[in-house]
């Protein structure tokens, strides 16, 4: 199994997947740190904090990536919060596909 610092390189490098791909395991990777136990809770913000920041910038024309990881960081509280926010978006994603079908359904049937 990967560790979050290596899930973390393998997003920010990655130059074959789609952006859906990409924000997906980005939200991943910062509900895993923000639900994290192994660290203080200060630490344990810093750091998601900081995955956050190299997220963005190894895709800046990534709008969603970036709209999804501010999303995260901007929630108010604390890190279950934050992780609240962040098991939301990954609903969000998972179903996004579903829901476009849906409108385009009925779109398409006049």
């Amino acid at each position: 199994m990967e560790s979050l610092e290596q899930r973390l390189l393998t997003v920010c490098n990655d130059r074959d997947h789609g952006s859906h791909w990409i924000v997906r395991e980005a939200i991943s990777i910062l509900y895993d740190l923000a639900t994290e136990t192994a660290s203080s809770s200060d630490e344990s913000m810093q750091r998601l904090h900081r995955a956050a920041r190299k997220l963005e910038q190894s895709h800046p024309a990534m709008a969603a990536l970036s709209g999804a990881t501010r999303r995260i960081l901007n929630t108010p509280g604390g890190l279950s919060e934050k992780a609240a926010e962040a098991a939301r978006l990954l609903e969000e994603v998972d179903h996004a596909a579903d829901h476009i079908a849906a409108h385009a359904q009925s779109l398409l049937k006049g």
